[in-house]
């Protein structure tokens, strides 16, 4: 009987034992389990930044170069309508010296016409 209690002592130090190695590593998992999402947070972070820095810097890029395009086709499209308006504003005066010709003609052709009527 004393064998008996003896031999189931020692089975409950041993449990016990084998209780505080496996709570042991428990502890040390969840420890290592909070290294790892700090770890983890802080990649996230890091990356989350990185990320945001790297949209920043193409959306720039990509605006910049979409504002030159923009810029150049507008420039483009003002020096066409610059020389036609060059070519019209021409073809006006043109027509414009063209019709006081003719109008001083008739003046004249007026005044010769009033000269004939009192004779």
């Amino acid at each position: 009987m004393e064998y008996v209690i003896i031999g189931l002592l020692v089975v409950l130090i041993v449990l016990v034992i084998v209780s505080l190695i496996i709570s042991k590593k428990d502890k040390t998992n969840e420890v290592n389990l909070v290294g790892e999402l700090a770890n983890f947070k802080n990649d996230l972070t890091k990356n989350m930044g990185d990320f945001k820095y790297d949209l920043a810097r193409e959306l720039i890029k990509d605006f910049s170069e979409l504002n030159e395009k923009v810029e150049n086709k507008l420039n483009h499209i003002n020096d066409k309508v610059n020389e036609k308006l060059d070519e019209n504003l021409e073809k006006l005066i043109k027509r414009l010296h063209q019709f006081l010709n003719v109008f001083l003609k008739l003046m004249k052709l007026k005044k010769t016409l009033m000269i004939y009527q009192r004779i």
